[in-house]
């Protein structure tokens, strides 16, 4: 069963995700190429889906379509802030997106929060 309770779960690892790959970041000089193979290399992750759990959970189950919290909110990883994170040209103007996009995910867990509190009986069907 997909619960709200395991939304909010997986918001938090997207948001440890981004504040990793942030903190990497601002070890970087700020004027240098923002490379994703540079990231990767030197902690094992980047901004792409194949290292997104919302992005390996939910499009497994339903495309990206119905139950995907960022889908639900924004429409989609663009309007989340993801476009101008993979379009930065320069370390700082990546982590001036990401910083944006964080800003976000902790308005997603904290909505999740007020509409679902700490109700664990709340269910929505999976499809799993």
């Amino acid at each position: 069963m997909y619960t709200y309770q395991s939304n909010r779960v997986i918001l938090k690892i997207v948001l440890d995700h981004w504040n990793k790959m942030i903190t990497w970041v601002e070890t970087q000089p700020k004027d240098f190429k923002a490379i994703d193979m540079i990231m990767y290399k030197a902690i094992k992750t980047d901004w792409y889906g194949k290292n997104c759990i919302l992005c390996k959970k939910f499009k497994k189950l339903t495309g990206c379509k119905t139950i995907c919290p960022v889908i639900k909110e924004y429409g989609g990883c663009g309007s989340l802030g993801w476009t101008e994170v993979n379009e930065a040209k320069t370390w700082e103007q990546w982590l001036i997106a990401a910083k944006k996009l964080v800003k976000k995910i902790e308005y997603l867990i904290e909505k999740n929060i007020k509409s679902y509190g700490n109700n664990h009986n709340f269910k929505a069907k999976d499809n799993t």
